[in-house]
């Protein structure tokens, strides 16, 4: 923020549409204190980018498009005065920007997860629950489908545990791997909460790693670092779960 914080709870919250990006409400506090109406810019404000940059990048993004083509086609673009405005945008005075910077892929992540329905407002777990449950408004059937496993972390003797296989990932399963090697690469630090990422895969004729399964866990409560949660039992835990799973729509 361009000002210094005075503790003013003067706020503004705007509600909009993803699609259209038209208004749909508007609320907050709009009366600031004393201390803040005396207060003074210590620094330039950052300039907004224009919404057409957004739709366009969330677009891509949506499309399965990675950053770096995002911004790629972005610089393109903005070569080519292809944004709504561009053309008569006075440089000078203009309080908008049409390239696209490293700092707005965090905002551009976000945007794109409430387009998926996360809810922010709600812890993530919240969030898969109502994903997985058919009784939930947010049910999402792709999803449920591709989950074969599902532990609940309900308490802190517990840990989160959920497995994912599409359709697709169960033939490459028996086309890749069925009598031939499995690997298993481990991630840790996938996100900012203590989780693991396992991901099995297989060699494809082009000898290169197609993945076929997802195995993700917590670390025990109480872990001071992601891969202290790490054991060879869990990862049998799971694979145990996965190997029934494959008998069904084999070969």
């Amino acid at each position: 923020m361009p000002y210094n914080f005075t503790g003013c709870l003067a706020h503004m919250d705007i509600t909009f549409s993803l699609k259209s990006f038209g208004i749909i409400r508007i609320t907050g506090i709009l009366d600031h204190d004393t201390a803040c109406q005396k207060q003074e810019m210590q620094r330039l404000p950052p300039v907004p980018l224009h919404p057409h940059v957004w739709q366009h990048a969330l677009e891509q993004l949506d499309a399965g498009a990675t950053i770096a083509a995002i911004q790629e086609t972005n610089r393109q673009r903005c070569q080519d005065q292809l944004y709504d405005g561009q053309h008569s945008l006075d440089l000078a005075n203009a309080n908008i920007r049409y390239l696209f910077l490293p700092y707005d892929t965090s905002r551009l992540y976000r945007m794109h997860a409430r387009m998926q329905g996360v809810d922010f407002s709600q812890p993530p777990e919240h969030n898969i629950d109502a994903w997985l449950d058919p009784k939930s408004p947010h049910y999402q059937p792709e999803l449920a489908d591709a989950v074969f496993y599902y532990k609940a972390h309900q308490n802190t003797s517990e840990r989160f545990k959920i497995c994912i296989q599409t359709k697709e990932m169960k033939a490459a399963a028996w086309k890749y791997a069925h009598g031939r090697q499995l690997l298993l690469d481990g991630t840790f630090g996938i996100c900012d909460r203590h989780l693991l990422l396992f991901i099995g895969m297989a060699i494809d004729d082009k000898h290169k790693g197609v993945p076929i399964v997802f195995l993700l866990f917590s670390a025990p409560a109480g872990s001071q670092a992601t891969h202290a949660g790490y054991d060879t039992d869990i990862i049998t835990e799971l694979l145990r779960e996965w190997t029934p799973k494959q008998k069904k729509g084999g070969p």
